[in-house]
C-alpha cells in the first residue's frame, strides 16, 4: 500500500488501524456471511431465496466451481507463456479478463461433461434413491 498511497504509513494511527484490520476482518467476514446462509438454510429467505433458486441459474450453478478451479491454471499458464513484461492498459486488462472467463467457462463445461455427469449418472446406478 505504501506505493500506491505514500503517506498512508506517516498518519499515527496507520498502525493501529492495520493491526485492528488484521486481527478482526476475517472474523466480520465471517460472521456476515453466517448472517446471510443461516437464515437461508432455516427455509428462511424470501425474495433473494427465490431469486437465488431460480432454475435459471442451475446451469451456471454447476459450472461455478468448475471455472474456480481451472481459472488459476489459466492465469498461471498465460503468464509463463508471455514473452515480456505486461503492459496493463485499461482495454489489455478487459481482453485479458474477457478471455480468461470464457477459456474458464469452456475448460469447466468440458470437466462437467466428461467428469461430473458421468460420475454423478454412475453413482445413480449404483446407489438407488429411497422411495418416500
Amino acid at each position: 500500500w505504501a506505493a500506491l498511497f505514500p503517506g498512508a504509513t506517516t498518519h499515527p494511527w496507520a498502525t493501529g488501524y492495520d493491526r485492528l484490520y488484521g486481527a478482526y476482518y476475517v472474523i466480520c467476514w465471517g460472521v456476515a456471511l453466517g448472517l446471510l446462509v443461516i437464515p437461508w438454510a432455516l427455509g428462511h429467505g424470501g425474495f433473494v431465496k427465490e431469486v437465488l433458486g431460480h432454475a435459471a441459474f442451475t446451469p451456471l450453478s454447476r459450472l461455478t466451481f468448475g471455472i474456480y478451479l481451472v481459472h488459476p491454471l489459466l492465469i498461471e499458464y498465460t503468464t509463463w507463456q508471455s514473452r515480456s513484461y505486461p503492459t496493463w492498459t485499461t482495454a489489455g486488462v478487459a481482453v485479458a479478463f474477457l478471455g480468461q472467463t470464457v477459456l474458464a467457462t469452456m475448460a469447466s463445461l468440458c470437466l462437467y461433461l466428461l467428469v461430473e455427469k458421468p460420475a454423478a449418472n454412475l453413482i445413480a446406478l449404483c446407489v438407488p434413491m429411497k422411495k418416500s
